[in-house]
């Protein structure tokens, strides 16, 4: 029988998720609230799967949100996530075909990045994704961990509940989101469902804790956290969200995470690259720290991806980029940009100073990975002599990219 594509209907969002968490390895929930989360995450869902005739064997999503990029500017992403394959119907082309419809579906709606975390990371780079960020993944003995190094933090940290956190927090992330690539909104809903009581936290001991971070009357920052026992004499903390505004409100709440009692191991799996507790430590090695893939990004308008973006130096480049996934995309582009960083990108026939797949473009377009280290892996090629210098120095951002937003 032939697969059928398209996308689910409001009456078939059930089944649909029922088929995402069988191809997560998990049973549909049962919970009402569960139930609920989902029906909220469907709100703005644009979805492509696949049918074998009444069974759904292939689903994919995304949603937009307002993306931070290098300068502030924000641009409308495509967040791909609930991306499965029924392993009966697996090396059969459903994943191509969903992917291929799921990004031309994003473009025509007029967003010109598309950004995922994968599952596993060989998959994306065949549909022109590239990794563009890196997280840390963190361990700290807390017993052995002094803070020495502070900067002045004139507030404080206090105990919160749910609701306080729901208040305050979207103000927060939206500051905090203004200054850091990578980085998306959550949107009104996804505050909801992030505020609403999970499945897993109907027992007491399984539930968050919150803690925000005051100054002068406003929050500034906050934490979510969970404890785990360890042994009889110590527990561990697992960071949910770590969100701040400023040095002093990210000091004071590592500073309060750190002086929790009972508790000998702090962990923090989404911890940004250029994260200063490492020197704010008296001895860092109490810090273990994993690097992992985190943002895999994918430009899908390529002339209006890079004319949005702030460049650290001036610049006149042609890309020339290879996109067989999204040829709409393919082409020759030229980047130009002034002493201010403003720039602009248009399509030309001008003979291209460097030659690159899309995905090694977007691997790049954050300023976390340079041209010229791509080059040498034979991931671009330079005609122009300088040319992989001249973008490695304008594309330079002042902080790594981070996306602390799990979807």
């Amino acid at each position: 029988m032939k697969i059928e594509y398209r996308s689910a209907t409001k009456e078939e969002w059930h089944p649909f998720g029922a088929a995402v968490s069988r191809g997560f390895g998990n049973h549909p929930p049962t919970d009402d609230r569960a139930r609920e989360r989902w029906d909220l995450f469907g709100k703005t869902m644009k979805t492509v799967g696949a049918w074998d005739g009444d069974q759904i064997v292939g689903t994919s999503g995304s949603f937009m949100s307002e993306t931070t990029v290098p300068g502030g500017a924000k641009l409308p992403a495509a967040l791909v996530t609930i991306v499965t394959v029924a392993a009966t119907h697996r090396r059969r082309g459903l994943l191509t075909n969903m992917m291929s419809r799921l990004l031309k579906n994003a473009y025509e709606r007029g967003e010109p990045i598309a950004t995922l975390w994968a599952s596993e990371s060989i998959i994306y780079g065949r549909f022109g994704y590239g990794m563009a960020g890196q997280h840390y993944e963190t361990r700290i003995r807390s017993k052995k961990a002094t803070l020495v190094h502070l900067p002045e933090i004139k507030g404080s940290v206090h105990y919160a509940d749910m609701a306080r956190v729901r208040e305050v927090g979207p103000d927060i992330w939206t500051r905090t989101a203004a200054n850091w690539p990578g980085m998306p909104e959550r949107d009104a809903d996804g505050w909801q469902t992030h505020m609403q009581l999970p499945e897993d936290e109907s027992k007491p001991e399984d539930r968050r804790f919150f803690a925000v971070y005051e100054e002068d009357g406003r929050a500034d920052g906050y934490v979510s956290y969970k404890t785990t026992d360890l042994g009889p004499s110590e527990s561990s903390v697992r960071i949910g969200d770590l969100i701040a505004t400023t040095d002093a409100a990210h000091a004071a709440l590592w500073n309060f995470i750190l002086n929790i009692d009972l508790i000998g191991e702090v962990k923090y799996d989404t911890m940004s690259l250029d994260d200063p507790l490492w020197w704010m430590l008296s001895d860092p090695r109490h810090l273990k720290r994993t690097p992992y893939d985190a943002i895999w990004l994918r430009l899908l308008d390529v002339e209006r991806a890079l004319s949005a973006r702030t460049y650290a130096s001036p610049v006149d480049i042609v890309f020339s980029v290879e996109d067989e996934f999204c040829p709409w995309a393919a082409g020759s582009y030229r980047l130009t940009a002034d002493e201010s960083g403003k720039a602009e990108c248009m399509r030309t026939n001008d003979a291209a100073d460097i030659v690159l797949p899309a995905a090694s473009l977007a691997t790049c377009y954050f300023g976390s990975v340079k041209f010229a280290d791509l080059a040498r892996a034979g991931r671009a090629g330079e005609n122009t002599d300088g040319a992989l210098l001249a973008a490695d120095r304008a594309f330079a951002a002042e902080r790594e990219p981070w996306c602390p937003l799990h979807y």
